[in-house]
């Protein structure tokens, strides 16, 4: 076989970039041990053995200080005491963990700080072992000494008794960033001032820059060299080295130390993790949401994400059955008329003391707005949720609002607390610890519903991703290896090459053995949870088309969906049936693609495609998240040449897969030639390299292949499938369908109008075009017949309120209250009092029948002769599109497709003329009408709005 040059060149590659790797783990190994060597090194001897002594100490105050020092510290005592540190708990710990590795370096004791109300210092209530487990001091004994605060209290005491109280000074560290020239100050007082003497009544500062990359690499020898002081000339010690007490106050900081146990998080008290284990439970499988409302800007906003939750959760399958835990800073102790009175404004300043305090110290009672009140409201009016208690007394009882009791001895206040409530930072920690043992998590989108989401929760659910990922790449080395083991053997043959060989392949074989069993087994691990999953779903490998996005509405939009459908089966993908709402097609939206149409459609063309549901794929997607197997995916994007591409949609999977790329695939093609089978053939070959992507360099594949998701955006297509199959709409819902028939019978026998008024080129041909539809209808002789009537103009309103439309007296407030169109472009500037005559002309002189419209079947007072049919309960659902409007919608697609069933049905069907001088006159609505018509004998037309010398008819 003949050596291939290219291949050659290829695996040249592959070796001299996994050369350069090797060589930088060898180096950054070698630092590694270099630095841990160094912490097991003796500290030098300019700190080790070093004893302050003051000139005018004698020698008995000499011999108290060692005694006294010898029963705490085992010799002279040198303390490093974290004083004040401004960030909470989960940020504040870090520095923790920092400073008490760096006191190991510069052979000082840490202070364990107190706690207290999710802050850290050494003035405040608690001790360290309420919120953390102090045997994680213990495990790092190698590095670090520590004392409790309570030793150290006793040891300060001691030594004031004896009249040798211990030096003392704090030192400062700020941002440069934000203090970028700090001062010094003696304005400082803290808690331990009367048992020290301060070393200088000034503090002393420094500026750093935590956020370059380079503080990284420096930052440890700064705070050391910092801290330490100035060096004494002629000698090898510093300032601080017999200062017995840096106090450190944190005004900002950052990591630093190079200690790789710096980064370990330290463990909460057992008696959290018992009480989080007992609470999990107890609770059952559940689901967590994290709402924290403070410092949001536009708290109208709060209201409807109420409504979004509750929607997520009563809809979403994979929540259904589960307990709701809530973690939220809106507090948890109230009775609903304390809440009503809030809502209303109707409150004083003393009945807003008994409870409207929060568990977080930084949301004032003045943030509280009343949209805050009645999102909440809005969440227990609609589903149990379960919350921890946080005050120290009994607490209100609320129905679906269900406080968990903490036990007694676990319950810590403090004097400044006037609320009465249990320490924040302790219940936010038991928060914390019960939302990561929840089966699902769900947290509030960052600055519209909530505060960015907390790092510790989000770290802690995606650990073990992480830790797939990097089995990922160490299998992607793996099969490296053994491309370049095959070719060295193919080099073999070749006696020129033997001696590259050797030298190009051998270190690469030894890098891989370090890691190759381990790596083997995760991965076998992985594939196999894969491959279990997968079958599950699709009976093999997974690889779908997920309608994303449809810009077009429904009627346009489902031939999009079947033309995708039919080249997802060339290109052996599955297709995931999109979700339905608002007469728009996409993955993102509410209902299922049940609501409008009879998924019998896939299932009778399973020849030509596999389909999927879309909670059966949603089902997927979370079971491959909660059993750590990523999903890749990318967004595909098609547009017309004619317009400039749009902004990439709002994707509702992010966070549970792994993008391929961030941007977007695009494809920009001529859609010239609807129906045309040269144009449609020639779309149709576009599509199909578009989704499967550049061919593979010598391999039968192409670059899409391996993608497991293609989520589509169809902002301007047209018709690609040369299948004819594709060109036959998709039957509407039975339920739909039956209802249709009902309507139809008890009408019988109707006519159907179809008058789009959006759109029109002159409104102020409205009055006309409703005269010359009343002429045509009694020129016709359709008396006979009742009036079926599909129309944009709002259905829902009242004599008066359409009276003072009509004589322009109605102020804009109150066309809000009734003035509604079911299209989603035809806004309510755009009315005018052109339309509302039109209409009225309408009602005043032949009787109308229109579908229901409102979910509210008690908001039907309308005018005599503009007659609504009633839905029944069980078909009405939330236009969620509109529902900020003042009457809440049934959603308008479904109603669209019902006029549509109904004309269909008429025995006369009347439009609109050509030209647009009445309104719309062309769309895919009205043609599928006229076609199904046409299909099921019934092809007579009338058009109204137009005379044969293109006038308005009289």
């Amino acid at each position: 076989m003949r050596y291939n040059a290219s291949r050659k060149n290829t695996v040249t590659l592959y070796f001299m970039v996994m050369l350069l790797f090797i060589l930088y783990m060898c180096n950054f190994l070698s630092k590694l041990l270099n630095r841990m060597k160094s912490f097991d090194s003796p500290p030098s001897q300019s700190i080790q053995g070093y004893i302050y002594v003051a000139e005018d100490r004698n020698e008995i105050d000499k011999k108290e200080i060692d005694r006294i020092d010898l029963k705490y510290c085992n010799g002279p005592c040198r303390f490093l005491n974290l004083y004040h540190i401004p960030e909470q708990e989960t940020r504040a710990q870090v520095h923790v963990r920092h400073f008490a590795f760096t006191a190991g370096l510069l052979n000082r004791t840490l202070i364990l700080p107190n706690v207290e109300n999710s802050r850290i210092g050494s003035c405040l209530s608690h001790p360290f072992d309420y919120y953390y487990d102090v045997k994680w001091a213990d495990s790092n004994s190698d590095f670090i000494k520590y004392i409790t605060m309570d030793n150290f209290k006793a040891w300060l005491m001691e030594r004031k008794k004896y009249q040798v109280p211990a030096n003392d000074q704090l030192m400062s560290i700020y941002d440069s960033e934000h203090d970028p020239n700090p001062k010094v100050t003696d304005r400082y007082r803290h808690c331990f001032q009367n048992y020290t003497v301060p070393k200088s009544r000034f503090n002393e500062v420094i500026a750093w820059e935590p956020n370059l990359q380079e503080f990284k690499k420096t930052g440890e020898q700064r705070v050391i060299k910092f801290l330490r002081g100035r060096s004494i000339e002629g000698t090898s010690l510093f300032e601080h080295d017999d200062t017995e007490i840096i106090h450190v106050d944190i005004k900002r900081g950052d990591s630093f130390s190079h200690n790789p146990k710096a980064k370990e998080r330290i463990k909460y008290s057992s008696e959290l993790l018992n009480l989080a284990d007992q609470t999990a439970d107890q609770l059952g499988p559940y689901v967590a949401v994290h709402w924290r409302m403070e410092t949001i800007r536009h708290t109208q906003n709060l209201v409807e994400c109420a409504k979004g939750l509750v929607q997520t959760i009563i809809n979403e399958p994979m929540y259904q059955n589960l307990s709701v835990f809530l973690l939220t800073d809106y507090p948890h102790s109230f009775s609903e008329e304390q809440q009503t009175l809030a809502i209303e404004s109707n409150v004083t300043k003393e009945d807003l003391d008994q409870w409207l305090y929060s568990t977080s110290d930084t949301f004032h009672r003045v943030l509280f707005t009343p949209n805050h009140h009645m999102a909440i409201r809005m969440l227990y009016k609609n589903y149990p949720f379960t919350l921890f208690e946080t005050k120290i007394a009994s607490q209100e009882s609320i129905k679906n609002w269900n406080l968990l009791p903490i036990p007694e001895h676990l319950k810590k206040s403090n004097n400044r607390n006037k609320a009465g409530l249990i320490d924040s930072g302790w219940l936010g920690i038991l928060d914390k610890l019960t939302a990561i043992r929840s089966r699902y998590f769900i947290a509030g989108q960052p600055f519209v519903c909530a505060r960015r989401m907390t790092k510790r929760i989000k770290s802690a659910t995606s650990f073990i991703y992480m830790c797939c990922m990097t089995f990922f790449v160490l299998f992607t080395l793996r099969l490296l290896y053994h491309i370049c083991k095959q070719d060295s053997q193919h080099i073999k043959n070749h006696e020129k090459a033997a001696k590259l060989m050797h030298l190009s392949y051998s270190p690469l074989d030894g890098a891989v053995k370090a890691y190759d069993i381990h790596t083997r087994l995760e991965y076998q691990n992985l594939q196999r949870e894969k491959a279990r999953i997968d079958f599950k779903y699709c009976g093999g490998p997974c690889r779908f088309i997920n309608v994303l996005y449809i810009r077009e509405q429904e009627t346009r939009a489902q031939l999009h969906v079947r033309h995708l459908a039919f080249t997802a089966g060339l290109v052996n993908r599955t297709i995931v049936l999109p979700n339905v709402s608002g007469s728009h097609l996409g993955a993102c939206l509410s209902y299922d693609f049940e609501y409008y149409y009879d998924t019998a459609w896939a299932e009778g063309h399973k020849e030509y495609f596999k389909y999927i549901t879309m909670k059966e794929f949603k089902s997927w997607i979370h079971e491959r998240k909660l059993y750590n197997v990523p999903v890749s995916d990318q967004v595909m994007s098609t547009f017309d040449t004619e317009i400039s591409p749009h902004p990439t949609s709002p994707n509702c999977f992010d966070g549970y897969t792994q993008p391929v790329s961030s941007l977007n695939q695009v494809l920009s093609w001529d859609i010239v030639g609807q129906t045309d089978p040269q144009a449609v053939s020639a779309r149709g070959e576009i599509m199909i390299k578009f989704l499967k992507g550049s061919p593979k360099p010598m391999k039968e594949a192409h670059a899409n292949d391996d993608i497991e998701i293609l989520h589509m955006e169809i902002h301007k297509a047209n018709q690609w499938s040369s299948n004819p199959e594709a060109n036959v709409p998709i039957p509407y819902s039975p339920e739909l369908i039956q209802l249709a028939d009902k309507n139809a019978k008890s009408l019988a026998p109707y006519i159907a109008v179809h008058w789009r008024m959006e759109a029109s080129n002159n409104p102020d041909n409205m009055l006309p075009c409703a005269q010359h539809l009343i002429s045509l209808l009694q020129k016709k002789n359709m008396k006979k017949y009742k009036i079926f009537l599909l129309t944009d103009y709002p259905h829902l309103f009242t004599s008066e309120q359409h009276n003072d439309a009509v004589e322009e007296l109605a102020s804009q407030e109150q066309l809000k209250q009734w003035l509604q169109s079911n299209s989603d472009s035809f806004l309510m500037e755009d009315f005018t009092s052109s339309h509302h005559k039109a209409v009225q002309y309408l009602y005043k002189h032949a009787k109308f029948h229109l579908m229901e419209t409102a979910m509210d079947k008690n908001l039907t007072v309308t005018p005599s002769n503009w007659n609504l049919m009633p839905i029944p309960n069980q078909f009405k659902k939330l236009d969620v599109l509109h529902s900020d409007k003042a009457i809440k919608m049934i959603d308008s697609g479904w109603l669209g497709i019902l006029d549509k069933l109904m004309a269909i049905r008429s025995y006369h069907f009347f439009a609109v003329s050509k030209g647009d001088v009445c309104g719309r006159s062309k769309s895919t609505f009205t043609t599928q009408i006229i076609s199904e018509r046409q299909w099921s004998g019934k092809p007579k037309i009338y058009y109204f709005g137009q005379s044969r010398n293109s006038q308005l008819g009289s």
